[in-house]
């Protein structure tokens, strides 16, 4: 029954991934049509495009009241953002420049996002309140970025010859198999963590991270590879932004919940802090992360791997 569990699990993410791929190009599209400002289709649709997985997931394991999978999903995916999209990229490309499109202030502020569901978690729940505060939260910061930055990006896709009747069709579609591709996912990790006797929390760390944490990649090596950094960094952060508050906010909305096995939360919570910490540091001097930064970055991956397991 396990390579079942896995085969149905391997199924189900490739069909989320490929789903969200042609769902990112859809909002683009529609988003040049519609006459959509540029800065706000790159550093927000794009970033919310990508994290159509980890809410798709969110939703479906709420309803199914199991949304200690989606917190361990989006935690996982956080730190898989911060240190193997960045260092990965950084590794295949050999440095990314942060140019003159990211500062430090949208930097700590990220940080500031992904660490506010530890601070809430605090008292051992995440209670619908809880959840009603960060999906505000995450309105009040899309709409500050708004205001703020008014810097031109070059546009992320071509003008399309598709009749906006069809490209809502387009949407309307994908957005179908992604839900049902995240509904095959959930119960199939449920399934899976009961019989190799894994915590449903490790399952969203690792197992659901890194898949629904592979549309961040594709964008980042494509950014990289044109030198795009501000599309780099910009979705690796503003992905952070939207798991930490509209995704956990929806979840604990449909169904709140206590938290489990607080201390892998608390090692999660150093890992990633771990990652902020030093990504400000590496882009400080130089203004770009080189290959070896990018290396070590992944390997703080690799010890919040280990160290997770070996707590198990």
């Amino acid at each position: 029954m396990t390579w079942f569990y896995l085969s149905a699990l391997g199924i189900g993410l490739f069909a989320l991934i490929k789903s969200t791929d042609y769902l990112i190009e859809v909002i683009g599209t529609l988003g040049i049509k519609l006459r959509i400002p540029t800065f706000v289709l790159s550093s927000v649709f794009l970033a919310m495009a990508t994290s159509l997985p980890e809410l798709s997931i969110g939703v479906i394991s709420a309803l199914n009241h199991n949304p200690i999978l989606s917190l361990g999903n989006v935690l996982g995916a956080n730190i898989t953002n911060i240190t193997l999209v960045l260092g990965v990229t950084t590794v295949l490309t050999g440095w990314v420049s942060t140019g003159e499109r990211i500062i430090m202030k949208e930097l700590f502020v990220s940080e500031g996002m992904a660490l506010l569901p530890f601070v809430l978690l605090m008292d051992g729940s995440l209670s619908s309140r809880d959840g009603l505060a960060l999906v505000l939260i995450y309105l009040l910061y899309n709409l500050s970025l708004v205001r703020e930055r008014k810097t031109r990006m070059k546009k992320l896709h071509k003008p399309s010859k598709k009749k906006t009747s069809w490209l809502f069709g387009e949407l309307f579609f994908w957005l179908a198999i992604l839900v049902g591709s995240a509904q095959v996912i959930v119960r199939a990790s449920g399934q899976l963590a009961q019989v190799i006797q894994i915590p449903l929390l490790l399952v969203g760390f690792f197992l659901l991270a890194l898949g629904t944490t592979l549309p961040e990649m594709v964008v980042g090596l494509r950014a990289a590879e044109r030198r795009a950094s501000g599309i780099l960094f910009g979705n690796a952060l503003g992905s952070v932004v939207v798991n930490s508050t509209l995704v956990l906010g929806v979840v604990a909305m449909i169904s709140p919940f206590k938290a489990e096995r607080m201390n892998h939360l608390i090692v999660s919570g150093l890992f990633l802090l771990l990652a902020f910490l030093l990504l400000p540091y590496f882009l400080r001097s130089k203004k770009k992360l080189e290959r070896h930064e990018g290396f070590f970055l992944g390997l703080i991956y690799l010890g919040f791997f280990l160290f997770e397991f070996w707590l198990k």
